[in-house]
């Protein structure tokens, strides 16, 4: 999608929260007209006619290769914002999860598929660590999370 077109456009969008003991799974990113390393939860966008739930699942499959169980709704944020210059808006459904192999919960490193970025790191992050200056999007995510 063309960027003037994004902006036009408000994109339906899942976030899956995927918790090991005091860790939260993340994608970082970075914005460089910004000049800032963020985190974001892994999660995309809904297609026309697929419910949220199964879009997570299908995310997640896509990115990591990995079966989930959505286990939860937490909540809706909108999300507006701007990366990499580009203003954005988005609603994004918030859910828990977990993964069906639990074996998954050892690792540190995790293969990633299908993000047209090859250098995003996914990766365990404490959430104590959003509290000490890191960055976690969308804005008010990290409330949500200290509720639940």
């Amino acid at each position: 999608m063309k960027a003037s077109a994004y902006k036009e456009n408000i994109r339906p969008a899942v976030m899956g929260i995927f918790r090991n003991k005091d860790k939260i799974l993340i994608a970082e990113g970075i914005d460089s007209v910004k000049n800032e390393i963020f985190c974001r939860p892994l999660g995309g966008g809904l297609e026309f006619g697929e419910k949220a739930a199964d879009a997570l699942k299908r995310e997640i499959m896509e990115e990591l290769r990995l079966d989930v169980n959505v286990t939860g709704y937490l909540n809706v944020i909108e999300n507006i914002f701007t990366w990499e210059g580009i203003p954005g808006h988005e609603l994004v459904l918030i859910f828990e999860a977990e993964f069906t192999d639990k074996s998954v919960y050892d690792k540190t490193c995790f293969n990633i598929y299908d993000i047209k970025d090859e250098n995003v790191k996914v990766y365990w992050k404490k959430l104590s660590d959003f509290d000490k200056g890191d960055i976690l999007y969308p804005v008010g995510l990290k409330e949500i999370l200290n509720r639940f």
